[in-house]
């Protein structure tokens, strides 16, 4: 919530990248906000035993139909 606003509106184009044991998974852009709620189910498929150690990593980003994506955030 209050993400920083990376758009000339002054909201961002939010979506997350969730990363664990080598897979990655992305939500869904969420338009003209800084405020997303996605209330997607992300299913990452794990072998027996890949949880010890492992580390669950959430960024959030900018979408941007021209150029590169805007970096918001992370959380490991």
């Amino acid at each position: 919530r209050d993400l920083a606003p990376r758009d000339p509106s002054g909201t961002s184009d939010p979506f997350a990248r969730v990363s664990c044991c080598g897979q990655t998974l992305e939500t869904a852009v969420i338009k003209k906000t800084r405020f997303p709620r996605w209330d997607e189910v992300l299913e990452l498929e794990l072998l027996e035993g890949e949880l010890e150690g492992a580390v669950l990593s959430v960024e959030v980003w900018d979408w941007d139909l021209v150029g590169k994506n805007d970096f918001l955030g992370r959380v490991r």
